[in-house]
């Protein structure tokens, strides 16, 4: 694109990147984590009857940060693949190995509490078919229902997402293998009316305008305000009616766009969070519930709900980066050599 045309509408050619590191996505990552733990504490919390007063604003809302994590995902393939072009068996491997240890851990640790302790759980037990299919990323294509950690629901649409793009990856050119991905999500999507599977494709478009282009500072701010008020926007008027690809989705992928193209910053604490992003999002069944069920069982007053729901999700993201410090991230390191066997073979 001539410079010139580029500068009219906001853009300039995009410079070879490196190995940048996009510290503006842990960022996201950690505000998409807060998300998710806040809608689930409000959930859990109300129906143990803790429904919170000054923050109900916020009741139905978080669930957005699912939608941040998918776009961010599918960037974030995008852009691995263009510094490091993978065979489709070593991209299948790399994503099973960095998914696969924590969710199938904690999935046995609630298998066993269903078990040992029936009593916590409103079901009438559990079978093995549901079990072994959750272990697969597939309850809700064998079982029509959640898997046994129920929050991993995200994590199958997310492993169908790295079938198709490792599918891709047959192509030779990198164009042509995110053309193949597109073109199977899409079918998928229409198919199956699994709309959400758009957002991933909001994400690779991402990463292919980010390999060519890069947003100037007032354009960045402006779509950086635009996802913003679009996202918050179903907080004060109700869209029941349009589906989240589109409600949360699009308002989703204007805000990572912009994060990657502006200019990359550490924040600290939020860039811990999200390192512990994936710890914090699967430990929350956990924590959450336990952590009402003890405040029923103190009769904790009705009247500080907002308390416990800040508290709830505190303890939620500490507990969170305590699981990724002391079991993500040390298994991941043990498992590489292993792993590396696999990408050989």
């Amino acid at each position: 694109m001539p410079t010139i045309v580029a500068e009219q509408v906001g853009i300039e050619p995009a410079k070879p990147t490196g190995q940048r590191t996009l510290a503006n996505v842990q960022v996201l990552r950690a505000v998409a984590a807060i998300l998710v733990v806040l809608f689930h504490s409000q959930a859990i919390g109300s129906n143990y009857g803790f429904r919170a007063h000054y923050l109900a604003l916020f009741e139905n809302w978080g669930w957005n940060g699912v939608d941040l994590f998918f776009v961010i995902s599918g960037f974030i393939m995008v852009y691995i693949q263009r510094q490091r072009r993978d065979t489709p068996w070593r991209f299948a491997v790399n994503r099973l190995f960095r998914i696969g240890p924590l969710y199938w851990t904690l999935t046995l640790v609630m298998t066993a509490l269903f078990l040992l302790q029936p009593k916590l759980f409103n079901t009438n037990g559990i079978g093995w078919p549901w079990v072994v299919s959750s272990l697969a990323f597939l309850s809700q294509a064998t079982q029509h229902g959640m898997p046994v950690l129920f929050d991993g629901w995200t994590l199958e649409f997310e492993m169908l997402f790295y079938l198709i793009f490792a599918l891709s990856l047959l192509h030779r050119s990198l164009g042509g293998a995110l053309v193949a991905a597109s073109l199977m999500i899409v079918t998928w999507a229409f198919l199956f009316k699994t709309w959400i599977m758009f957002e991933f494709l909001y994400g690779v478009a991402i990463g292919w305008f980010y390999t060519r282009i890069r947003l100037n500072l007032a354009t960045t701010l402006a779509i950086s305000l635009a996802g913003a008020v679009l996202f918050v926007w179903p907080l004060f008027k109700n869209f029941s009616d349009i589906d989240r690809a589109v409600l949360y989705g699009m308002p989703a992928a204007l805000i990572v766009y912009a994060c990657v193209c502006s200019k990359q910053v550490q924040f600290g604490v939020l860039t811990s969070i999200g390192d512990a992003s994936y710890s914090i999002y699967l430990l929350q069944i956990f924590t959450i519930s336990g952590y009402y069920k003890l405040a029923a069982r103190m009769h904790w007053p009705e009247q500080a709900s907002d308390i416990y729901l800040i508290g709830s999700i505190a303890i939620t993201v500490v507990s969170g980066w305590i699981l990724y410090t002391a079991f993500e991230r040390p298994v991941e390191r043990r498992l590489r050599p292993l792993k590396r066997r696999f990408v050989r073979h």
